[in-house]
């Protein structure tokens, strides 16, 4: 009878710490891409600015830059404006 109530017990835990990491790994998820998305609209509106600006200052939209935006968030972004800044110098 012990033997049977630390099965149920442990199995308990197990399935809630397997819903607790479903949990976090979609929120991680879903961080990523509003991350992407915000990256992805910050370049575009960064472009524009330097654009209108006149400066020859122009972000590409490839998987490289989204990538940097998703992993490292708005320093990321600002890395791949210096390094764009750094290359036209």
């Amino acid at each position: 009878m012990k033997l049977q109530g630390m099965i149920i017990i442990i199995s308990m835990c197990g399935i809630i710490l397997l819903l607790m990491a479903i949990k976090s790994k979609s929120e991680l998820l879903l961080t990523g891409i509003f991350r992407g998305l915000l990256g992805s609209v910050a370049i575009v509106l960064g472009n524009y600015i330097f654009q209108v600006w006149e400066l020859p200052l122009q972000i590409g939209m490839n998987p490289v830059t989204v990538l940097t935006c998703i992993f490292l968030g708005f320093p990321g972004l600002i890395l791949v404006f210096a390094l764009s800044f750094l290359i036209i110098l």
